[in-house]
């Protein structure tokens, strides 16, 4: 539909290489990421998702930073995109809906490790409520977290973000444009 649309060119899209342990490791624990690696989740933390879910997580920071000769970057261009991500859900040390590691968290923990970037913020704009973004990075002055979520949809435990803004169910757009 980007393509259809005239909004990206092919040139746009990247294919990200795996993310490394060392950044995985940033943001979940070894623990869970050697559950991951070895398939030896537990049956009520069986995703399965293994190098899927690695190259996932790299594809937030591809979108960040690119070091190919295109140089699109959301650090030079102002703005990048990760249409396969954005799994607000997972905690350093399980996952929760459908989400086993948190991409946003590993690419933003990659730019500051890279001396890349201070503070970040996370903008986080699904229907539910991004439980995974506050409870990483709460109490973290460098990660403004804002999470503008439908307040009765999943999850039930919502950690704060630095702002949530708790929309009604069946809010409109002009609503959801309000906030």
């Amino acid at each position: 539909m980007l393509l259809r649309e005239d909004i990206a060119t092919p040139e746009d899209f990247l294919r990200p290489s795996p993310a490394s342990d060392e950044d995985l490791l940033r943001v979940h624990t070894a623990d869970w990421v050697h559950k991951l690696k070895t398939g030896t989740l537990t049956a009520s933390e069986v995703m399965n998702w293994k190098c899927r879910i690695r190259r996932i997580s790299r594809s937030g920071l591809a979108c960040c930073r690119r070091n190919d000769s295109r140089g699109h970057s959301a650090l030079r261009d102002g703005f990048g995109s990760n249409l396969s991500g954005g799994f607000h859900h997972a905690y350093p040390g399980h996952g929760e809906g459908f989400c086993a590691i948190h991409d946003v968290a590993v690419g933003i923990r990659k730019l500051q490790a890279d001396g890349a970037v201070k503070k970040a913020m996370v903008v986080d704009t699904d229907v539910h409520h991004g439980n995974g973004t506050a409870a990483i990075f709460r109490n973290d002055p460098t990660v403004f977290t804002l999470s503008i979520h439908q307040e009765s949809n999943y999850p039930a435990h919502k950690p704060p973000s630095s702002i949530d803004l708790n929309m009604a169910d069946r809010a409109d757009d002009e609503e959801y444009l309000a906030c």
